[in-house]
């Protein structure tokens, strides 16, 4: 079942209780309530990488050789709790990342975990985003909004790019929402005043023309998990919601949708457990306890679920009256934390 959260129970959302009903008041980010005029005004966005990583310091845990096997990768991601690891040659030199997007293209090719060795699957490091560790957060903005990338690397000022040294650390959308969860309200407040709302009409087009067809990908529950991998390598997508049996589909009226399918739960839920893909149902391995976001809710909000929540995909339903608040509503939308952060970074940018 899907739980209702509705906006007055989010963390911390008591210090922000008057930005919102400012919000609800009409008071929007673009009447002037709030005071930031650009993206280097702003005391999110113009942080540095260094307060972003803190006391975080780039470790062996974040790295696997090159002649480890993708399962040996699988494993060391799992203990660290990350999606993404450094892949390291023979002499240190950096080969690139490996991360659970790379799986699932490895897996819809037929590929074997327990035999391939990651830098057979890995993404090379020539089209890895990077980032100096002297730059600000507002650079991971551009990175996230311009380009198809869900990871960011950091590198050391004024090093070579070439080892596994001059690495300072690996940032994900999820770990920027953990950062941003961990900021007093006063540093976030500009995302106090961007709505849900807003997002779904300005990625409605966007999505569309991306996957020419709906703007949720959607599976019937007791489809078997191999053909929800093939539809996120197709599509290049995380995330398949999952519907119950003879549905209609996500995007329809009253779509019943029991839960969420993503590379993450097949990864735990199903790989590394030794389940076979070709017969397990996605139903048996799908996420089926979500937070339901609502178009009211600000973006600050929904960045600190996804932080609360510990996911990186949350869908957004219907509040009209004819609407039931439970996984009967009518769904809007599915967003990606980077969705939401690169869209907050777009609205600044343009006042910019």
């Amino acid at each position: 079942m899907l739980s209702f959260v509705h906006p007055s129970h989010i963390t911390r959302l008591n210090s922000t209780w008057q930005l919102w009903n400012k919000v609800l008041m009409g008071k929007r980010f673009f009447s002037g309530a709030v005071s930031i005029k650009t993206v280097e005004q702003s005391p999110f966005w113009s942080r540095s990488l260094k307060q972003l990583l803190g006391s975080s310091v780039f470790s062996e845990k974040h790295l696997v050789s090159g002649k480890s096997t993708v399962r040996d990768a699988l494993e060391q991601m799992e203990k660290v709790d990350m999606s993404i690891v450094a892949v390291t040659g023979t002499q240190n030199e950096w080969l690139g990342i490996f991360s659970e997007r790379d799986l699932i293209r490895l897996i819809a090719k037929g590929g074997n975990i327990n035999t391939t060795h990651v830098r057979d699957a890995l993404s090379k490091k020539e089209g890895i985003a990077t980032c100096s560790l002297d730059q600000r957060v507002s650079d991971l903005g551009k990175i996230f909004s311009t380009q198809n990338v869900q990871n960011v690397v950091v590198v050391k000022e004024s090093s070579s790019h070439n080892s596994v040294h001059d690495l300072a650390g690996l940032i994900t959308s999820r770990e920027l929402a953990q950062y941003f969860h961990s900021l007093e309200p006063d540093v976030v407040e500009e995302f106090e005043h961007i709505l849900v709302k807003d997002m779904l009409d300005h990625n409605k087009n966007k999505v569309h023309e991306r996957l020419n067809e709906q703007s949720i990908l959607a599976m019937e529950l007791s489809s078997p998990v191999k053909d929800a991998v093939q539809l996120m390598a197709k599509y290049g997508v995380g995330c398949v919601m999952i519907t119950s049996d003879h549905s209609k589909g996500a995007l329809h009226p009253y779509p019943d949708i029991v839960g969420m399918f993503t590379e993450r739960e097949y990864i735990r839920n199903c790989l590394l457990k030794g389940k076979d893909k070709d017969s397990c149902r996605v139903g048996d391995v799908m996420q089926s306890h979500m937070a339901l976001v609502t178009p009211e809710f600000s973006a600050a909000q929904f960045i600190r679920l996804f932080a609360d929540s510990h996911v990186r995909y949350l869908p957004v339903f219907s509040t009209g009256p004819e609407d039931a608040q439970d996984n009967t509503s009518m769904c809007l939308g599915l967003f990606s934390i980077k969705d939401v952060f690169s869209y907050c970074f777009q609205v600044v940018q343009r006042r910019s």
